[in-house]
């Protein structure tokens, strides 16, 4: 212990802390404040962060380590994501063709036949099959008349994307300007109404055709 600190810490006589309370006090003080200097050194030695040597990192191998390269994007299969995505929506494989089409995807009004490419990026594939999906239940709905109904092209293809859209699709250059070519507009209330009904209807009349098989026969 330092000199000071055992001058001001030693036992003090109970006559000289009666005649000379203040010394009293300041040895007391003293004390307690060496103390607690030593505490302090003792915990600064105890978890003082120790100093490692950086590790050695191989170049070579950290370029050829997967994180070091750019994810890549996961593995397409395009037939198994051609029929999958066909029966997520109603499962009516026999409406649907795999062949050369000016685009990616088109269907055939009058023969309410949907008909994807085969060049069809298959990232792409399900946002197509969603879109053609739409036409052909535009088909469906209105017989093959499906111009004379929305009165041209435009606006079919508009309902269409906005159908496509309620089911996931990212990719709608009818309705968003950001895709420049083909943009006509955004859906307006009345395109919404019409792409639910549309979608809807193939549920209501499976529901349908399930409860009149259900119901017994008529005597």
């Amino acid at each position: 212990m330092p000199q000071k600190c055992r001058k001001h810490t030693r036992v003090i006589r109970a006559e000289d802390a009666t005649g000379f309370p203040l010394r009293w006090f300041w040895g007391r003080l003293w004390r307690s404040a060496c103390v607690a200097a030593l505490a302090g050194i003792a915990m600064a030695v105890l978890i003082a962060p120790q100093w490692h040597e950086p590790p050695v990192v191989n170049a070579e191998l950290a370029a050829s380590h997967s994180l070091a390269r750019p994810l890549e994007p996961p593995a397409c299969d395009w037939h198994a994501t051609f029929a999958r995505e066909i029966r997520a929506l109603d499962g009516d494989l026999d409406a649907w063709r795999i062949a050369p089409v000016p685009l990616y995807g088109q269907v055939t009004y009058s023969e309410q036949i949907a008909r994807i490419g085969p060049t069809t990026p298959c990232l792409l594939l399900d946002e197509t099959i969603q879109h053609e999906w739409m036409h052909l239940q535009q088909a469906r709905m209105y017989d093959g008349e499906v111009h004379e109904r929305y009165g041209g092209r435009d606006g079919a293809e508009v309902v269409a994307d906005c159908g496509a859209w309620m089911l996931g699709s990212r990719v709608t250059p009818y309705i968003d300007p950001v895709w420049h070519q083909g943009y006509v507009g955004p859906c307006t209330p009345a395109d919404v109404m019409e792409a639910w009904w549309l979608i809807a209807r193939p549920l209501i009349r499976t529901s349908e055709l399930a409860h009149s098989a259900a119901d017994p026969p008529a005597r």
